[in-house]
């Protein structure tokens, strides 16, 4: 913020949202009466000085969950038609049938030849194994119960060699460990 241009941080956290909804906005700031403006361009924090290092440490370990939550990532699946390239997010599960993998994904799916071996390096944490020849993309977990993950709608299996696993990157992807 320019001095004297009569701008604050929340009238420029507006004209950020304006340009993108991802962006992390965090207030540091000694004055408390403005904090409740954080909702309304939906801040991720608000921390009032001075600082104590602890609760200062928790808010930004907040801010980068937030962060690795909205920063899409892609990887190229190489189809019989050619090369796709396709967002973390539209992704609901990958599963291994003999040679191929089926990648299913919000517009349907897609069908590639190759193994869990080829594609686990190839994804973030956002996504974890439920079976031997099931990824789970965490983020479109609808409920766990018993040995079955709900991901859109579809019954997953979860393995019993895959259940503490795959309940614990479930647990720190939804920020309770």
């Amino acid at each position: 913020i320019l001095p004297g241009s009569g701008q604050n941080g929340i009238d420029l956290a507006r004209e950020v949202r304006k340009a993108n909804r991802d962006v992390a906005i965090m207030f540091i700031t000694k004055t408390v009466q403005f904090a409740i403006n954080g909702y309304e361009v939906d801040a991720v924090d608000y921390v009032v000085k001075p600082l104590v290092y602890e609760d200062f440490a928790l808010k930004l370990k907040k801010a980068m969950r937030y962060i690795l939550l909205h920063t899409e990532k892609f990887i190229v699946l190489n189809t019989k038609g050619g090369a796709v390239r396709i967002g973390e997010s539209r992704i609901y599960y990958i599963e291994v049938m003999l040679h191929y993998l089926v990648v299913h994904t919000k517009k349907g799916d897609i069908t590639v030849r190759g193994s869990m071996k080829s594609i686990l390096p190839l994804l973030s944490a956002s996504f974890a194994r439920s079976a031997n020849s099931y990824i789970v993309n965490l983020r479109h977990v609808e409920n766990v119960k018993d040995n079955t993950v709900t991901v859109h709608g579809v019954p997953v299996p979860i393995t019993k060699s895959y259940k503490a696993e795959f309940l614990r990157a479930f647990s720190a992807y939804n920020g309770v460990m």
